[in-house]
């Protein structure tokens, strides 16, 4: 019986990564619509648009909670959540090319070497890019700013995994070495 995991693994890296560019593009194709028809969103309304964390709003046609009215944030705070959110989409496009390199590795028994190490690493920076951003949003509504910061204790342990691993992986590689040697 062969192992299934690394294989299956790389087929829901490939989905998730299409499913972030999807996704990425109806947000872009959102935004180049709301400058061609804006009054199609006027009744339209975004929960939890400036709380920190990731691009974590839900859009509504009708007010829910503490919803927001897309009219009421105006232009800048619209571009500002976009660009925010367009920096997050990079980010976790990225860090799933870097898994995606690291499990085609492991697949082709080439994972101790020193490129899985730097995806690693790569993978713990962009976790740790990722946190800087995590921890604050802000925005300006009817003149009002409103500030929030959340600890990003998941980007964190993300970027802390990545190293522990970036080690271990390290540590395989230096012990590959030292067989290949004494053979």
């Amino acid at each position: 019986m062969s192992n299934r995991i690394i294989p299956t693994s790389i087929v829901v890296t490939r989905i998730s990564l299409l499913l972030a560019a999807v996704t990425y593009t109806l947000l872009l194709a959102m935004i180049i619509y709301w400058h061609v028809d804006p009054s199609y969103f006027e009744n339209w309304y975004i929960a939890t648009p400036f709380y920190a964390g990731s691009a974590n709003f839900t859009v509504h046609k009708s007010p829910v909670g503490q919803a927001m009215n897309l009219n009421d944030i105006g232009s800048p705070m619209i571009y500002w959540l976009f660009l925010r959110t367009s920096f997050f989409f990079l980010l976790v496009f990225l860090a799933l090319q870097k898994v995606l390199r690291v499990l085609i590795s492991v697949k082709d028994q080439g994972a101790f070497q020193q490129e899985s190490i730097r995806q690693f690493r790569h993978l713990a920076m962009i976790g740790m890019i990722y946190a800087l951003i995590y921890a604050f949003n802000f925005g300006v509504v009817n003149g009002q700013t409103h500030f929030h910061f959340k600890l990003p204790f998941e980007p964190l342990l993300f970027a802390t995994a990545c190293l522990v691993l970036a080690g271990i992986f390290q540590e395989g590689t230096r012990l590959n070495e030292d067989s290949n040697s004494i053979i």
